[in-house]
């Protein structure tokens, strides 16, 4: 899947098919990081931060370990 050419829909499932594991770490980490930001957001919106941090993490996570298991591109060719 190129995450470039991706539908909202697809990073969606792409999201939710994250293994209970590697989600479970995730959201771990991320509620540590926004355990000191969270006094600094209103209480109705704290779970919605949380979701949307979760998922720009995982996000970032498989496209650096896209970017270590996709194979060297060729350098560029010069004209």
């Amino acid at each position: 899947m190129r995450l470039k050419t991706s539908t909202p829909r697809e990073l969606v499932d792409l999201l939710d098919s994250v293994e209970p594991e590697l989600r479970l770490f995730f959201e771990d980490h991320t509620s540590d990081l926004l355990e000191d930001v969270a006094p600094l957001l209103p209480e109705e919106s704290r779970e919605a931060v949380l979701d949307e941090v979760l998922s720009l993490m995982v996000l970032g996570y498989l496209v650096r370990a896209n970017e270590e298991d996709a194979p060297p591109r060729p350098p560029p060719v010069l004209a």
